[in-house]
């Protein structure tokens, strides 16, 4: 799994006695592997990111 539904909550922040239940059960769940949510991060993404937001900041103020 790479996605979550308490992605905008900080685990890093929280004891494991505060953790929701839900994510409890995921991560002490055999069946399940976790990873980071870094589908985005690719060489490829960050060019096409880039290329995205120059053309927006030329269409914005190139004129």
């Amino acid at each position: 799994m790479d996605v979550l539904e308490f992605e905008k909550t900080s685990f890093e922040d929280l004891h494991a006695s505060e953790l929701p239940a839900e994510f409890k059960a995921l991560i002490e769940s055999e069946k399940v592997l976790l990873s980071p949510h870094v589908g985005g991060w690719t060489h490829e993404s960050n060019i096409k990111l880039s290329e995205v937001t120059a053309q927006k900041i030329i269409d914005e103020f190139g004129k």
